[in-house]
């Protein structure tokens, strides 16, 4: 019984390692990305998504900026990854629709 015990704390212990582990590069990853220097084609990505919603945006930025994937953010938002990848889509088309609206007035 106290071998069960003992193999059972050193397992948690070892899953708490790595979980603390994969927290703490990702922290030092924001922590570098966010002194992100703003060039042209950030203006130009921040300009595209103007006109979504807020969690649009968030998942936008999330993604293509910090390079979260769909359960990292679903985990963030709490909503399932099929959610994530919907309003992924929804917020691509409206993209592509005002591009398209763009480039006809002009």
């Amino acid at each position: 019984m106290i071998s069960y015990i003992k193999i059972s704390l050193k397992r948690q212990y070892i899953y708490l390692y790595d979980k603390q582990k994969n927290l703490s590069l990702k922290q030092s990853y924001l922590d570098e990305n966010n002194e992100y220097s703003f060039d042209k084609s950030n203006i130009i990505f921040y300009d595209l998504i103007k006109n979504l919603n807020n969690k649009e945006k968030y998942i936008f930025i999330k993604k293509y900026i910090y390079n979260f994937n769909s359960s990292e953010i679903a985990r963030s938002l709490k909503i399932s990854r099929q959610n994530v990848y919907i309003t992924e889509k929804r917020a691509i088309k409206k993209i592509i629709n005002t591009f398209q609206l763009n480039n006809r007035t002009m």
